[in-house]
């Protein structure tokens, strides 16, 4: 079995981030995340990221939490300055 090193929510978000200014479409951007998710996530984090992805209500919710708008902002800073 594959032993793969879990990432934070904080790579999750930017790699979100990423992909909304990106211009894909959303199709495009899920199968971006999921491919991520084999990627990047355990088996437990995929299955939960993967639930939050069906419920587009649960996404917005966790894409407007205190958390997220700082890491936005964050990435943000950090974009205009490269």
């Amino acid at each position: 079995m594959e032993n793969r090193q879990s990432q934070g929510p904080q790579e999750l978000l930017r790699m979100m981030e990423r992909l909304r200014q990106s211009g894909l479409n959303d199709d495009a951007r899920e199968r971006e995340l999921l491919r991520f998710a084999g990627e990047n996530m355990n088996e437990a984090q995929q299955e939960k990221m993967r639930s939050v992805l069906r419920d587009r209500r649960s996404l917005q919710e966790l894409l407007q939490s205190e958390q997220a708008q700082a890491l936005l902002r964050s990435l943000g800073k950090q974009g205009s300055q490269g």
